[in-house]
């Protein structure tokens, strides 16, 4: 979750919420997952419930209820905003703002998370693209990172 009512620019503003992803597993899974999800057994057949088990192992970088580093935010976001042509308003606020909703507020995210989205375009530049199609529902966008062997840097989202 984002605090968008934060005015900190601070790691504080993001917390891990399992309780989402859990609630949209159960609508999402379908019974083809396999051992991740079983029906019911003290339903009827008639009405059976999909199930989702929870592992108690786990595997994220912080715990359930807790913030992330900036390092963990910067990676997370810079998906989005290397493969983003948008432009935030000032401010990150609406006003002036170019570009999709949905691609805005991943800036938006970014930017009051203290990133810098020119600097970090601007040492990442995209020297190829695959533009979004509604048929294979994806893009990508390759980056020449400047490390050596002239190794690039590939985002999809």
């Amino acid at each position: 979750k984002f605090d968008v009512d934060s005015t900190d620019r601070v790691p504080g503003n993001f917390v891990r919420d399992n309780s989402y992803l859990k609630e949209r597993a159960v609508l999402d899974f379908s019974k083809k997952a396999g051992s991740q999800v079983k029906e019911d057994a003290d339903q009827p057949a008639e009405s059976s419930e999909i199930v989702v088990e929870t592992d108690n192992s786990d595997p994220y970088p912080f715990p359930n209820g807790s913030s992330p580093d900036i390092p963990f935010i910067v990676n997370a976001l810079s998906c989005g905003v290397l493969c983003s042509k948008c432009v935030l308003g000032e401010g990150g606020g609406r006003e002036g703002a170019l570009g999709n909703p949905t691609e805005l507020s991943i800036l938006r995210a970014a930017y009051f998370s203290g990133i810098d989205i020119d600097k970090q375009k601007e040492n990442a530049p995209i020297v190829a693209e695959v533009p979004f199609s509604s048929e294979y529902k994806f893009m990508a966008t390759v980056h020449d990172t400047g490390l050596p062997n002239d190794e690039l840097l590939c985002y999809v989202k």
